[in-house]
């Protein structure tokens, strides 16, 4: 059935096929077919979309010069973890915060236009995301899904561009 998605559908649509792969379960052929199918069919998506979200090398280089400034001033726990504050904010070592905040500043300076421009490539990324592509999408029987991928409300969500 021809289906117009939005890019961000599809990519869902992907998120399900690969939870769905990872769990043990019996499956229908039907239900099974249409899996593959699908997958087959979006993938070209997929993979372009996934190769245009993927960040520069410049931008690589600022986050991982942007870690070892965090590294380097945060505190961590027993196990070397990196503590964060209300699972959010990095707590520095004592005395260590505004040496890392200027040390911060001066990479976003540094680096100032790499930033501007994957800020730039987030906003066409989210744009392109939402917007329209027709495919022909395999339909399956909600009889069909088996009853684990049925009983999980998030994947039955992903998959409902294909179920009847």
């Amino acid at each position: 059935m021809l289906k117009t998605l939005k890019n961000y559908q599809i990519m869902d649509l992907a998120e399900a096929f690969m939870r769905i792969g990872k769990m043990n379960i019996v499956s229908t052929k039907k239900f099974s077919y249409a899996l593959v199918l699908n997958d087959d069919r979006i993938q070209s998506n997929v993979k372009a979309i996934t190769e245009i979200a993927r960040p520069s090398e410049f931008y690589i280089e600022y986050e991982q010069k942007r870690q070892e400034i965090i590294s380097k001033y945060a505190d961590s726990d027993a196990d070397g973890n990196i503590i964060l504050a209300d699972n959010r904010w990095v707590v520095f070592k004592e005395g260590t915060k505004e040496t890392a905040m200027d040390e911060m500043s001066t990479l976003n300076e540094e680096y100032k236009d790499i930033l501007e421009s994957r800020n730039k490539d987030i906003d066409e990324y989210n744009e392109l995301l939402d917007s329209d592509v027709e495919l022909n999408i395999h339909m399956v029987d909600l009889d069909d899904v088996p009853e684990e991928v049925g009983k999980d409300l998030f994947l039955m969500k992903l998959l409902m561009h294909m179920i009847d």
